[in-house]
């Protein structure tokens, strides 16, 4: 759908449709019990699987190479902030200063008014945005991989699922998404029953790492970008450094949980491996935009559905793996098996991954029709051959 139709409009139907009914859950518990909540519960999660893979289209869309780390940081800052709201609101809704069904207000709410936002001032590409002025527009579609002028683009299904570095893609996505969910579910039970918080305390403790990754987001992006942009290094060699960075420190990081002596450092922590996702969304997440820019939201939805496969898996693994969940070595099976992943997905990523745009990508039939970026004095030499080249 999101190489065919409008991004925006999809995106503005699947947060307005989550906002609208996040808001009322709670009166359809109430009046139609569970059988009634499961099937709204299960088409809210459905309207959430737009959310990504338009994103990511988007960015590929409207940000050039060489200014595309720092702006997607921001924008998945944004989930941080989510989180961060979120979190501090079920401490009140913990400590019973609010009732439970506010908080689904409260979420319908915020999602609304950003559904809002969105409608107003968001726009599907450049040439349908009316606040920017025409050097504008040129600039960005002169200098993203993007074909505009093809307004109907046909995916090679052949060609993407044989495709060596979709996978390593996809299984960097997996790991990564395991060992994020776990972080964020799991490890508040973790401080809650290992060292004894108070719910209202691990509210707070729950969205401090999230904060220290809203600050980071932004250095971090710009850091990739000015890599890339003075030639410091290549464009697969800093996807893979900010992958790697993000990966092996997030696995080191769980493993301390096991080892940690007290809870200030298992907070610390905490609060580093979550900042640490930073690199891995400018690793993981323009890694779609790099090989398929056309149908970056097509390669993301892909990797996203096989990744939240986890999600499904994960409470079950940790009734299966965690012996005793007041102690932190009654947890050491589950977090071992966490770093593992995380370490394993991302060597497969370092072997098989590539930064370059790939054959399925194209619409035309053959290489010549690929539309390359046109690249400012300054920045013309962002694109190396090995960047740019079609495998």
């Amino acid at each position: 759908m999101g190489t065919k139709m409008n991004n925006k409009i999809l995106l503005l139907i699947g947060l307005s449709y989550s906002s609208i009914t996040t808001f009322f859950l709670p009166y359809v518990l109430y009046y139609g019990g569970y059988v009634a909540f499961v099937p709204i519960r299960t088409s809210l999660g459905v309207a959430e699987g737009f959310a990504l893979p338009m994103i990511i289209g988007q960015i590929a869309r409207w940000f050039p190479l060489y200014e595309r780390a720092a702006f997607t940081a921001f924008i998945f800052g944004g989930r941080d902030l989510g989180v961060i709201l979120l979190k501090m609101y079920m401490g009140l809704v913990n400590a019973g200063m609010v009732k439970w069904p506010s908080m689904w207000f409260f979420a319908g709410t915020v999602g609304l008014m950003v559904s809002a936002a969105w409608g107003i001032s968001g726009a599907h590409d450049p040439g349908k945005c009316y606040y920017i002025n025409e050097a504008e527009k040129i600039y960005i579609t002169e200098h993203c991989v993007y074909e505009y002028r093809i307004a109907k683009k046909h995916i090679k299904w052949g060609l993407l699922l044989t495709n060596v570095p979709f996978y390593a893609l996809l299984i960097l996505h997996v790991g990564y998404y395991f060992g994020f969910r776990l972080m964020l579910y799991e490890i508040p039970t973790y401080l809650y029953r290992v060292y004894g918080l108070e719910l209202t305390e691990v509210g707070i403790v729950a969205s401090v790492p999230h904060i220290t990754a809203l600050i980071f987001c932004v250095p971090v992006g710009f850091v990739a970008d000015l890599m890339i942009r003075k030639r410091l290094m290549g464009l697969e060699f800093t996807r893979k450094l900010f992958s790697s960075i993000g990966m092996f420190g997030c696995a080191f990081c769980i493993v301390s949980y096991a080892f940690a002596s007290d809870q200030s450092l298992t907070i610390f922590m905490n609060s580093l491996a979550t900042s640490l996702t930073v690199f891995v969304n400018i690793g993981l997440y323009l890694n779609h935009v790099d090989i398929a820019p056309n149908f970056a939201c097509l390669v993301m939805g892909f990797s996203s559905v096989v990744a939240t496969i986890t999600g499904i898996i994960l409470p079950e693994l940790t009734l299966l793996l965690i012996s005793d969940v007041s102690s932190a070595k009654g947890w050491e099976a589950m977090l071992f098996m966490t770093a593992g992943i995380y370490t394993v997905t991302n060597v497969f990523f370092l072997v098989y991954g590539s930064s370059d745009v790939q054959n399925f990508n194209l619409s035309g039939s053959s290489v010549e029709g690929r539309r390359l970026p046109k690249m400012p004095v300054k920045h013309e030499a962002i694109f190396h051959l090995r960047d740019t080249k079609v495998q």
